[in-house]
């Protein structure tokens, strides 16, 4: 004999069914839930599924074995937001959802950088992109940070 939930289920005493066990948890915990906080975290995650948007691009250079006509400096850009995020972050009290948004696309950027850095004929393009990168974020954090002391 099946058992479950279904018409012959006898769970549930007479007159009782799950809605009627549920919604009184649901409703006591509904108050204890921020549900901005929830929606942040939300839109965090879906974020962070946006850095593998370009999954399907560093596939195809990976079957290629060559990056074609695809530019490297969007994945440079993404590289050097996240790290302004991060930075700006670590300075900002309650940012967290930010920074670990930011935090997680650092290595994911790499590693499109990485992938894009093997199969490209010239390296130097990048290399200065990358360099040009780290100089400005290197450069307005310091700016950031020295502001904020000085306050």
């Amino acid at each position: 004999r099946r058992r479950g939930l279904g018409r012959g289920s006898r769970r549930f005493s007479q007159g009782q069914d799950f809605c009627s066990i549920v919604r009184p948890l649901a409703e006591s915990m509904a108050g204890a839930v921020d549900w901005g906080d929830l929606a942040g975290w939300v839109g965090t995650t879906f974020a962070v599924l946006l850095f593998l948007s370009p999954a399907p691009t560093f596939y195809q250079i990976v079957r290629e074995r060559s990056v074609g006509d695809f530019a490297s400096l969007p994945c440079v850009m993404t590289l050097l937001s996240c790290a302004m995020w991060v930075s700006y972050t670590c300075v900002t009290p309650g940012r967290l959802q930010s920074f670990v948004c930011n935090f997680t696309g650092i290595p994911i950027c790499l590693l499109w950088i990485g992938i894009y850095a093997k199969f490209c004929n010239d390296l130097k393009p990048l290399l200065r992109q990358l360099a040009g990168a780290v100089f400005l974020w290197a450069l307005l954090t310091v700016a950031v940070v020295v502001l904020i002391h000085d306050d």
